[in-house]
């Protein structure tokens, strides 16, 4: 199944899988904000080194599966497998999206 997602989302997934930090960094406004695990990480330079310490912990693959919402607000399920105990677990990833990119991103179960 193929999903439609805005063009931003759609490449955060792409790079996400292809390990590339600095393009997933990309992919997000200069201020963004990324909650995940109980952390906030604000900005580019945050991002990729969130992003970048998950690639060599974790070692996922997303596979996004339903998307929800409007042209701004999107809840997209995404089926993360990795090497973390239960994998692959089904995630729902939160985004906000503005005129330069993703705003916001909020990872939860």
């Amino acid at each position: 199944m193929s999903l439609n997602l805005p063009t931003a989302v759609a490449a955060y997934f792409k790079a996400a899988n292809s390990g590339n930090s600095d393009s997933v960094a990309q992919c997000f406004a200069e201020d963004a904000v990324v909650h995940d695990e109980g952390r906030d990480m604000r900005g580019r330079a945050a991002i990729f080194a969130w992003n970048d310490e998950n690639q060599k912990k974790y070692a996922a693959v997303m596979t996004p599966l339903e998307a929800t919402g409007s042209a701004s607000q999107l809840s997209v399920v995404v089926q993360v497998a990795g090497t973390f105990p239960g994998s692959p677990l089904p995630l729902r990833f939160h985004f906000v999206l503005g005129d330069t990119g993703i705003s916001a991103l909020e990872i939860t179960l």
